[in-house]
Protein backbone atom coordinates (compact mmCIF):
# COMPACT_ATOMS: atom_id res chain seq x y z
CA UNK A 1 0.00 0.00 0.00
CA UNK A 2 3.24 1.90 -0.35
CA UNK A 3 3.71 2.65 3.82
CA UNK A 4 4.95 0.73 6.66
CA UNK A 5 2.63 -1.61 7.93
CA UNK A 6 2.98 0.18 11.42
CA UNK A 7 1.72 3.46 9.99
CA UNK A 8 -1.83 1.97 9.66
CA UNK A 9 -4.15 -1.01 10.89
CA UNK A 10 -2.35 -3.36 10.21
CA UNK A 11 -5.56 -6.46 10.20
CA UNK A 12 -7.05 -3.93 7.07
CA UNK A 13 -6.50 -3.53 3.96
CA UNK A 14 -7.32 -0.32 1.53
CA UNK A 15 -7.57 -0.77 -2.13
CA UNK A 16 -9.11 0.11 -5.41
CA UNK A 17 -9.48 -3.24 -6.33
CA UNK A 18 -12.92 -5.13 -5.67
CA UNK A 19 -12.88 -6.92 -1.86
CA UNK A 20 -16.27 -8.49 -1.30
CA UNK A 21 -14.60 -11.86 -2.60
CA UNK A 22 -12.46 -11.87 0.32
CA UNK A 23 -14.94 -12.38 2.59
CA UNK A 24 -13.90 -15.39 5.14
CA UNK A 25 -10.51 -15.16 3.41
CA UNK A 26 -7.39 -15.14 5.23
CA UNK A 27 -5.18 -11.98 4.21
CA UNK A 28 -1.59 -12.32 4.64
CA UNK A 29 0.51 -9.12 4.88
CA UNK A 30 3.89 -9.11 3.66
CA UNK A 31 6.32 -5.78 3.78
CA UNK A 32 9.32 -5.19 2.43
CA UNK A 33 12.37 -3.03 3.86
CA UNK A 34 14.83 -1.32 2.10
CA UNK A 35 15.05 0.29 -1.44
CA UNK A 36 17.28 -2.32 -2.97
CA UNK A 37 17.62 -5.57 -2.06
CA UNK A 38 14.44 -5.73 0.00
CA UNK A 39 13.74 -7.80 3.53
CA UNK A 40 10.73 -9.38 3.04
CA UNK A 41 8.66 -10.46 6.44
CA UNK A 42 5.51 -11.49 7.41
CA UNK A 43 3.70 -8.44 9.26
CA UNK A 44 0.41 -9.64 10.16
CA UNK A 45 -2.89 -12.24 8.85
CA UNK A 46 -6.45 -11.25 9.17
CA UNK A 47 -9.67 -12.90 8.18
CA UNK A 48 -12.10 -10.79 6.73
CA UNK A 49 -14.86 -10.33 8.32
CA UNK A 50 -15.82 -6.80 6.82
CA UNK A 51 -15.59 -5.08 3.27
CA UNK A 52 -17.06 -1.60 2.11
CA UNK A 53 -16.13 1.41 0.79
CA UNK A 54 -13.53 4.08 2.24
CA UNK A 55 -15.60 7.28 1.12
CA UNK A 56 -12.23 8.79 0.09
CA UNK A 57 -10.24 8.39 -3.44
CA UNK A 58 -6.43 7.58 -2.94
CA UNK A 59 -8.08 4.49 -2.07
CA UNK A 60 -11.77 3.44 -2.68
CA UNK A 61 -12.40 -0.18 -0.49
CA UNK A 62 -11.42 -1.61 2.27
CA UNK A 63 -11.38 -5.22 3.79
CA UNK A 64 -11.12 -5.83 7.35
CA UNK A 65 -10.92 -8.37 10.05
CA UNK A 66 -9.61 -10.13 12.85
CA UNK A 67 -6.25 -11.97 13.46
CA UNK A 68 -2.79 -11.47 14.38
CA UNK A 69 0.42 -9.07 14.24
CA UNK A 70 3.81 -10.79 14.03
CA UNK A 71 6.12 -8.92 16.66
CA UNK A 72 8.83 -9.26 15.82
CA UNK A 73 7.89 -9.67 11.87
CA UNK A 74 8.55 -13.27 10.30
CA UNK A 75 11.25 -13.01 8.04
CA UNK A 76 10.87 -14.66 4.53
CA UNK A 77 13.84 -13.88 2.50
CA UNK A 78 15.35 -16.46 4.36
CA UNK A 79 13.11 -19.67 3.82
CA UNK A 80 14.03 -22.07 0.68
CA UNK A 81 10.18 -21.33 -0.33
CA UNK A 82 10.27 -17.61 -0.56
CA UNK A 83 11.66 -17.13 -4.57
CA UNK A 84 8.60 -19.32 -5.69
CA UNK A 85 6.46 -17.26 -3.39
CA UNK A 86 7.93 -14.15 -4.87
CA UNK A 87 7.68 -15.24 -8.06
CA UNK A 88 3.89 -16.48 -7.60
CA UNK A 89 3.16 -13.21 -6.30
CA UNK A 90 4.39 -11.22 -8.91
CA UNK A 91 7.02 -9.66 -7.04
CA UNK A 92 4.05 -7.83 -5.00
CA UNK A 93 3.77 -5.24 -7.79
CA UNK A 94 -0.44 -5.86 -7.91
CA UNK A 95 -1.63 -5.29 -4.44
CA UNK A 96 -3.87 -7.51 -3.14
CA UNK A 97 -3.22 -10.76 -5.20
CA UNK A 98 -4.63 -14.11 -4.65
CA UNK A 99 -2.03 -17.24 -4.07
CA UNK A 100 -3.65 -20.07 -5.11
CA UNK A 101 -0.41 -22.39 -4.55
CA UNK A 102 -1.67 -24.86 -2.57
CA UNK A 103 2.02 -25.93 -1.09
CA UNK A 104 2.96 -22.42 0.00
CA UNK A 105 -0.22 -21.74 1.67
CA UNK A 106 1.10 -24.13 3.62
CA UNK A 107 4.62 -22.91 3.91
CA UNK A 108 2.41 -19.29 5.20
CA UNK A 109 0.49 -21.76 7.54
CA UNK A 110 3.71 -23.27 8.85
CA UNK A 111 5.74 -20.43 9.40
CA UNK A 112 2.79 -18.43 11.13
CA UNK A 113 2.26 -21.36 13.10
CA UNK A 114 6.04 -21.47 13.96
CA UNK A 115 6.11 -17.90 14.96
CA UNK A 116 2.66 -18.65 17.60
CA UNK A 117 -0.52 -18.01 15.26
CA UNK A 118 -2.25 -21.19 14.14
CA UNK A 119 -3.68 -20.47 11.30
CA UNK A 120 -6.61 -22.85 10.65
CA UNK A 121 -7.98 -24.44 7.28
Amino acid sequence: MGRPLSDGDPLSLQTNKAVDHLLGNAVWFVQGDGVRDKDYSLGSIFIVSETGNTGREEFQRFARGSGHVFEPVVRLNVLDWFTEFFRAMAHFSLGVHELKDERLIAALRQVSSESGYAVSE
